[in-house]
C-alpha cells in the first residue's frame, strides 16, 4: 500500500488492526527523512514507534536461451524502532544495552536492572515494552 506524504493524512487509524500511523520527520542513516511510522506503545512520557519498509529488486528478461529470467521481487527490510519524547524529539532505539544507556544516562540503573532481572535480549521485540517502562 502506498500513502501520499501529505500532512493532512496524518495520523492514519487502521480500524481493522487498530494500528495508528504518523507522518513524521525522523533520523535514518544519518539523514532526516519524512515518512510514516507505526505506533507500537504509548506511555505518558513517550511513544515507541516502528518503521516498516520493503525494498524492490527489479527483475530481468533472459537475453538468450542460456540466460535465466528473474522476476520482480520485494523484500522486507528489518524493522527499526524509534523513541519519541513528549517534546517531539525522535531518537532511533539502539540495538545494545550500552548504547541505550549512553542515550539515557539518567536511567542507567533502571535499564541495567530490567535487562539483568528479566534477562532481556535486545534483538527481541518482546523486550521493548519492559524496557520502555524503565525509560518512562
Amino acid at each position: 500500500m502506498t500513502i501520499y506524504k501529505n500532512p493532512e493524512y496524518s495520523p492514519i487509524h487502521i480500524i481493522d488492526s487498530d494500528e495508528i500511523l504518523y507522518l513524521l520527520e525522523y533520523p535514518y542513516n544519518g539523514k532526516k527523512v519524512i515518512g510514516y511510522l507505526f505506533e507500537v506503545k504509548k506511555l505518558e512520557t513517550a511513544t515507541l514507534l516502528m518503521r516498516i519498509s520493503k525494498t524492490y529488486d527489479k527483475g530481468k528478461y533472459a537475453q538468450d536461451s542460456f540466460d535465466r529470467e528473474k522476476e520482480n521481487t520485494y523484500y522486507d527490510l528489518p524493522d527499526i524502532f524509534y523513541f519519541q519524547k513528549n517534546d517531539g524529539q525522535i531518537l532511533q532505539l539502539p540495538k545494545t544495552k550500552d548504547e541505550l544507556i549512553k542515550m539515557f544516562p539518567e536511567k542507567k540503573d533502571k535499564i541495567e536492572t530490567e535487562v539483568k532481572d528479566k534477562k532481556l535480549n535486545p534483538k527481541n521485540m518482546k523486550m521493548f515494552p519492559q524496557l520502555f517502562r524503565a525509560l518512562s
